[in-house]
């Protein structure tokens, strides 16, 4: 099922050319009054609606001059990120900008005539592109998706921002796959005071009852998006390196399974104020969706086999 996670990330672009006049010759008496330059807007520049047929608009997006970007497109990407994020058009680059902390998400986009080709392929593997129109032109979406987009099937579901259901890879006998049940190893106790709405920190008991000489924990999110998932190893290093402000080595990069489910498995390695730092993140997909459970150690702390036993034996959670 294609989530909205998997179109929203996407790319609305348009190549911007203005005329430029010099001026270094003129005085203020040899302007002439008449006399005007026009710019050559860029051609994304307007308002686009997502619709699923000729007849049918359901969503706007609205693109300025200056590459500024609003309209009911933009509140939903804003509410399925679930973070506040600048959203922005890069007219030289043909990209749509979503900027979080500093990290910069660039999905490629185009225009072609009265459609807005929003291509998530790079986010999401496998995401079919998104036709957007221009209100106020009355061509069909679907038809133009049949005469460039030869190699697959229209399945869209526009009204939900899904698609078909058939395409669920993670469906079996017993239904579709909807959470993931995972179980800390024993020795950890859920934090109350130092996790959020966003993510579950589990730490050492001994830690919680006041000991600091071992803070080792494990961090959960649930149902995030794809992104990082489909990602390679470089990205990774870089994207850690820059949050984390270290420089780190991946001992380990590999694609495999856990549960039944797909999982990416991330072990890296730095030293943080002098102490040598241990961490091992697991990605794990199901549908649309990813659970990510990180590990972390510090100095000679050894808890690494019981959390490699604790995702070992996740179970996925049916619908």
């Amino acid at each position: 099922m294609k989530k909205f996670w998997a179109i929203f990330l996407a790319a609305i672009m348009v190549v911007s050319m203005f005329a430029v006049v010099g001026c270094d010759d003129f005085g203020k008496d040899d302007i002439v009054d008449d006399e005007i330059v026009e710019e050559d807007i860029p051609e994304a520049v307007g308002k686009w609606e997502l619709c699923e047929s000729e007849d049918e608009a359901t969503l706007y997006l609205k693109i300025d001059e200056d590459g500024d970007v609003a309209g009911e497109f933009v509140t939903l990407m804003q509410d399925a990120i679930g973070v506040d994020c600048d959203f922005s058009y890069d007219f030289e680059d043909e990209t749509f900008d979503i900027e979080y902390e500093g990290i910069t998400i660039s999905i490629d986009c185009y225009a072609d005539g009265d459609f807005l080709i929003i291509d998530p392929e790079k986010i999401s593997e496998g995401s079919d592109p998104m036709i957007l129109r221009r209100v106020g032109t009355d061509g069909d979406p679907v038809e133009y998706y049949y005469d460039n987009f030869e190699d697959d099937d229209w399945d869209f579901d526009y009204t939900g921002i899904g698609g078909d259901d058939d395409d669920d890879d993670d469906d079996d006998d017993n239904g579709e796959v909807i959470g993931i049940d995972y179980t800390a190893p024993d020795g950890f106790a859920y934090s109350d005071d130092q996790s959020s709405a966003t993510y579950d920190l589990y730490c050492r008991e001994e830690y919680l009852e006041g000991d600091s000489s071992d803070s080792s924990n494990i961090n959960t999110i649930e149902g995030t998006n794809t992104y990082e998932f489909n990602q390679d190893e470089e990205y990774f290093e870089t994207a850690y390196e820059k949050a984390l402000g270290v420089d780190l080595t991946i001992d380990d990069f590999d694609r495999t399974e856990r549960g039944g489910l797909e999982a990416l498995r991330v072990e890296f390695s730095y030293t943080y104020k002098g102490v040598d730092v241990l961490q091992v993140q697991y990605l794990i997909k199901y549908g649309e969706k990813v659970n990510i459970y990180t590990y972390t150690q510090f100095g000679d702390a050894d808890w690494f086999d019981d959390f490699e036993d604790s995702i070992a034996d996740i179970e996925p959670i049916y619908e």
